[in-house]
């Protein structure tokens, strides 16, 4: 299939899955749609069964429902900043932001996460793994997708279990470098082989991760973390205040690896960052 086909393929798969979300039906969907992404938990029901007592028990302290999106093919740095503090994310030209999420098939509280860069400091284990990747080459540089990342990329989905990505461009824009914002590529290579590639957002005072990938026949070397700590340090030497590594949840799930980090904060969904307490 040609390279216009696949980009063209996968927003019309994105704008589908923002339809979805974290519903588990289309009523609840259409709820959340009517009600612009916020509802009060007293205004959710699906049939003739009401949720109220669900999400008081599982989403406790939890005001109201955000689930919202936008397109578009070009944002300022000073607007990613403005967008990454508010809870924002974007996978291409696709920006959404949502504070519950289905993890497998469970409801979870997302948790955006962000590291202020002046306060981190690497962990014993953290710096075992810089170690570890002494002998790995490092690249980084425009995003560029070519043959050997679509690779990595088909062999990197297999570890998912739910919500398998069928395309690296679910993530990227069909020119990620500049769209909808600059963008670097962090490549890590043993010779001349790809192990791993990491892209991130470049914005004025922040970064922020937007997706990793590696050879999972390399466990041993953490390579996902790895990549993660090459962009701070970048964050680092080139004066940025956060690097926001994305989403999480409340609970034990698959993004548990983005809560080790130090200096972490968290956002409240009410306008406000505050210290990360990890609990375990």
């Amino acid at each position: 299939m040609p390279k216009d086909d696949n980009v063209n393929q996968s927003f019309l798969l994105r704008q589908q899955r923002s339809e979805q979300n974290f519903t588990s039906s289309q009523t609840f969907s259409q709820r959340l749609r009517h009600a612009k992404g916020r509802l009060h938990a007293a205004q959710i029901f699906v049939g003739k069964f009401g949720l109220v007592g669900f999400f008081r028990f599982m989403l406790k302290g939890l005001r109201f429902l955000i689930n919202e999106e936008f397109y578009t093919r070009a944002i300022s740095p000073q607007e990613l900043d403005a967008l990454l503090a508010d809870g924002w994310r974007h996978f291409g030209e696709h920006f959404f932001r949502y504070n519950v999420g289905l993890h497998g098939y469970e409801m979870r509280r997302v948790l955006p996460l962000r590291i202020r860069l002046k306060n981190f400091t690497l962990s014993k284990s953290q710096r075992r793994i810089i170690k570890r990747n002494q002998d790995l080459q490092t690249v980084i540089r425009p995003i560029e997708i070519k043959p050997e990342k679509e690779i990595l990329f088909e062999k990197h989905k297999q570890r998912f279990k739910h919500s398998v990505p069928n395309s690296i461009y679910d993530f990227l824009s069909n020119a990620p470098a500049d769209t909808p914002c600059e963008a670097l590529e962090v490549c890590l290579y043993n010779q001349k082989k790809l192990l791993a590639a990491s892209f991130f957002d470049i914005g004025r005072a922040a970064t922020s991760g937007v997706y990793a990938m590696f050879d999972t026949e390399e466990n041993r070397r953490s390579l996902g973390i790895y990549t993660m700590l090459l962009v701070i340090d970048f964050s680092l030497k080139t004066n940025k205040e956060f690097y926001y590594p994305g989403y999480t949840y409340i609970g034990n799930s698959f993004y548990d690896y983005k809560k080790l980090f130090s200096a972490l904060e968290t956002f409240d969904w009410n306008g406000s960052w505050k210290i990360f307490e990890l609990q375990l």
